[in-house]
């Protein structure tokens, strides 16, 4: 994952700073299909994409992307739970004068 971060990094540098963010977010994951080796590939059994890479993204509710994270596994033992925590940092990327009064997940 760390050789393609940087690219997140500035696609998601790139999203916000062009984006128009709405007064409504929602925030999902999503599954790339990828059948190759790396140590983060999922498989879920019921979904329609059984193998792949799990992204996270925050879209308005056109569908508009604002925001892309990849899904690395477990980072640290919390009792919050892994939604939570996604979207605590999804909304801490948006800038400062924007805040979204409702938000979908």
């Amino acid at each position: 994952m760390g050789k393609i971060k940087p690219l997140y990094d500035y696609l998601n540098q790139k999203l916000l700073q062009f984006g128009v963010i709405q007064e409504k977010l929602s925030i999902d994951e999503s599954m790339v299909p990828y059948y190759g080796h790396p140590s983060s590939k999922m498989f879920i059994r019921v979904k329609t994409i059984r193998f792949g890479q799990k992204i996270w993204a925050m879209t308005s509710t056109s569908g508009c992307l604002f925001k892309l994270e990849l899904y690395s596994g477990v980072a640290e033992k919390t009792r919050e739970p892994l939604g939570t925590k996604v979207i605590k940092r999804m909304i801490s990327a948006l800038p400062e004068p924007i805040k979204a009064s409702s938000l979908l997940s």
